[in-house]
């Protein structure tokens, strides 16, 4: 079947999109971002973009292209400056858990499936 994307969905519900669906490729981003005029309090928002956006728009300051979904929580590091291998996996720990209760609307089966 041409035209057929890959790696998007599986090819069983490929067939059972309605005609003139559209499918829509979700991006997400997050980065450190200082929430205070003196640079002391630091937040991690996740942003939400489209894909099916042109790049010169979808990345433009003032484009208004992505939303902030939500704000992760954030870990101080151990004050002894050593790196911590517990430190690492609690961190990835909270963030997983934290995708999971946001994405759990998501997570059900879409309506032509």
């Amino acid at each position: 079947m041409v035209g057929r994307p890959s790696g998007i969905l599986n090819l069983r519900s490929f067939d059972k999109i309605p005609i003139g669906a559209t499918i829509l490729a979700i991006m997400l981003a997050s980065d450190q971002t200082t929430v205070s005029s003196n640079f002391k309090y630091k937040a991690y928002p996740l942003y939400l973009k489209l894909g099916n956006t042109p790049l010169e728009i979808r990345n433009k300051i003032g484009s208004h292209a992505s939303r902030v979904l939500a704000y992760f929580p954030i870990l101080d590091k151990p004050a002894d400056g050593k790196n911590r291998t517990w430190w690492s996996l609690a961190n990835a720990a909270i963030i997983h858990q934290c995708l999971k209760i946001i994405f759990a609307p998501f997570a059900k089966r879409p309506p032509f499936t």
